[in-house]
C-alpha cells in the first residue's frame, strides 16, 4: 500500500506546466531538500551580511553536486541509479544554486553595512550570476530543442565560466568559501582524470589496437554504426555507450552522443551494433555522422565510454511484457535476445514473452522481414500508417500485424489476467512475477504508468534508459 501511494501515484503529471512527472515520493524528497536549504539560509538569525554569506556558501555546496563529474553516465553508474534520476538531482541542484545566488545578491544590495570589495570582484560576480541565469534559460525544454546542436558546447563553456568567475569573486579571507571551491575543483578534477584514463583503457591504450568504427547509411534511412572496441566489453541488455568523435566538427570536442547497444551476447563483445534514426535537423551530431557515411570517410578518431545504464534481470520473471514505439525497439531487442538464450539454456523462469511494437515509420523494414526468430514469441506490431509490407497473418500463429492503433490498457489488462490465471492454476511453490518494460513516447509511458497502478502489487513497471523522442 505504501509503495502504491508514494512511488506509483503522481501528484503532477508528465509535462504539466513544463515540469514533472512528480510522484508523492519525489515530491516529498524535493520539499525536504528545499526546506533544508531554506532552514540553513536563515538559521541562526543575524545581520544581513551573515545571511548573504550563508547564501553564498550554500550555493557553493550545491555546486559540488553540479561539478561532481564531467559525465553524468559514469556518476549514475557509480551510484547505481538511472541516468534520468541523476538528471533530476542535477536539475534540482541547479535551480537551488540559482535561487541562493539570487538571495546572495538581494542581501548584498539591501545590506546597510558597508563592504569594501574591489572592482574585479564585483565584475566577476555579475558575470557569474549572468552565466547561471543563461544556463537555466538554455536548459528549458523549449529553448534546448531549438539550440540542441550547440547546447552541450554552450553548457560546458558557461559552467567553466561560472567556476572561474566565482573563484575571482571570493574574498581571500573567507576560508569556508575557499574550502568549498577546493572541494569542487578536487572532485571534478579527480573524476575527470579517472574517467579519462578508464576511457583510454577501453579504447585500446597500451593494447594492440585502438577502437574502430564503420558508419553506413541504411536503406530505411537509418544510420548503422558498427563499433569495434579496443578491448572486448561485456554489455548487458538495455545498456548504452557514449561516442566521441573529436574531429567530426568544430564543436565535437565538447560533445558526445549516446547510442543504445542493440547487439547482445553472453560473452564479451568485439563488435557493437549501434543504430540511429535519420536526423531531423542539420549540423547536429547524427547529421554529421550521416554526412561522413555519405562521403565514405572512416578516418575520424573514435572514442567510446561505457557501457552505461542499469539492466533489468528479465529472466527472473515468469511473464515479460515488452512495449515499444518507433525506435524504442532498439532498447527492447537485446532483452529478447537474452531471454531466448536463457530459455534455450534452461536458466530462465520466463514462461511467456510478449512484445508490442507501435510502428510509426519505415524504420527497420528489412530487419522485420528477414528475422525468422520473430515467430518464436508472441509479438504484435501495430502499423496505423500501413508502412509494413508484411500482411496480417504472415507472421504465423504467434505473431500478428494490426493496421490500427494499439490499446495499451487492454493489452496490459489481458496479460495481467493471463499471468494471474497461470499463477492460480500452477501448483509449484516457486512462482515468478510479471515484468512490464517500456521504451516508448511520453504519452504511452504516462498512460501505462496510470494503468499499471491497479496491478502494482505483483507487476513491476520499468522505463528503460533509452526512450524515443
Amino acid at each position: 500500500m505504501i509503495r502504491r501511494q508514494l512511488i506509483n501515484r503522481h501528484v503532477i503529471g508528465r509535462h504539466c506546466l513544463g515540469i514533472g512527472p512528480f510522484t508523492w515520493a519525489s515530491m516529498i524528497l524535493c520539499l525536504l531538500y528545499i526546506s533544508l536549504n531554506i532552514f540553513f539560509m536563515f538559521y541562526p538569525g543575524g545581520l544581513t551580511l551573515d545571511k548573504r554569506r550563508r547564501c553564498g556558501i550554500l550555493a557553493l555546496s550545491n555546486m559540488i553536486i553540479l561539478y561532481a563529474s564531467p559525465s553524468m553516465s559514469y556518476l549514475s553508474d557509480l551510484m547505481m541509479i538511472r541516468l534520468r534520476t541523476w538528471r533530476y538531482i542535477h536539475r534540482a541542484a541547479g535551480w537551488m544554486m540559482c535561487a541562493q545566488t539570487g538571495g546572495h545578491i538581494i542581501f548584498s544590495l539591501t545590506s546597510t553595512e558597508s563592504v569594501s570589495r574591489g572592482e574585479t570582484a564585483a565584475i566577476s560576480g555579475i558575470i557569474a550570476s549572468s552565466s547561471i541565469v543563461l544556463i537555466l534559460i538554455l536548459s528549458l525544454p523549449l529553448v534546448r530543442r531549438f539550440c540542441y546542436p550547440v547546447f552541450y558546447v554552450t553548457h560546458y563553456f558557461l559552467a567553466l565560466l561560472v567556476l572561474i568567475t566565482v573563484w575571482m569573486h571570493l574574498p581571500s579571507s573567507d576560508k569556508s568559501s575557499w574550502s568549498m571551491v577546493l572541494a569542487i575543483t578536487t572532485t571534478f578534477g579527480a573524476s575527470f582524470v579517472l574517467e579519462g584514463l578508464y576511457m583510454l583503457y577501453l579504447n585500446g591504450a597500451c593494447g594492440e589496437r585502438w577502437s574502430k568504427k564503420i558508419i553506413e547509411k541504411r536503406v530505411d534511412s537509418s544510420i548503422g554504426i558498427y563499433l569495434s572496441p579496443g578491448r572486448p566489453v561485456k554489455v548487458l541488455p538495455g545498456q548504452y555507450v557514449n561516442l566521441w568523435f573529436p574531429s567530426l566538427n568544430p564543436w565535437s570536442w565538447f560533445q558526445c552522443s549516446s547510442f543504445i547497444v542493440t547487439s547482445w551476447s553472453p560473452k564479451e563483445q568485439v563488435l557493437l551494433h549501434l543504430f540511429a534514426r535519420c536526423p531531423s535537423r542539420s549540423f547536429g551530431f547524427t547529421w554529421m555522422l550521416l554526412w561522413r557515411a555519405t562521403i565514405d570517410s572512416q578516418r575520424n578518431i573514435t572514442f567510446f565510454s561505457g557501457p552505461h545504464g542499469l539492466s533489468v534481470p528479465a529472466p527472473r520473471y515468469e511473464t515479460v511484457l515488452l512495449i515499444a514505439s518507433d525506435a524504442g525497439i532498439l532498447a527492447v531487442k537485446p532483452y529478447v535476445d537474452q531471454l531466448f538464450h536463457c530459455v534455450k539454456k534452461r536458466t530462465s523462469k520466463t514462461r511467456r514473452l510478449c512484445l508490442v511494437w507501435k510502428w510509426i515509420n519505415g524504420l527497420f523494414q528489412d530487419d522485420i522481414e528477414g528475422d525468422t526468430r520473430i515467430k518464436m514469441l508472441q509479438i504484435s506490431i501495430y502499423d496505423p500508417k500501413r508502412l509494413c509490407r508484411i500482411t496480417p497473418g504472415q507472421l504465423g500463429t504467434r505473431g500478428q500485424v494490426y493496421q490500427d492503433s494499439a490499446n495499451f490498457d487492454e493489452i496490459l489488462k489481458k496479460e495481467v489476467e493471463e499471468h494471474h490465471k497461470r499463477r492460480t492454476e500452477d501448483v509449484r511453490e516457486e512462482r515468478g512475477e510479471m515484468l512490464v518494460m517500456v521504451s516508448a513516447s511520453d504519452t504511452i509511458r504516462y498512460d501505462l504508468q496510470e494503468s499499471v497502478k491497479a496491478y502494482s502489487r505483483w507487476v513491476r513497471f520499468v522505463e528503460l534508459d533509452y526512450q524515443p523522442s
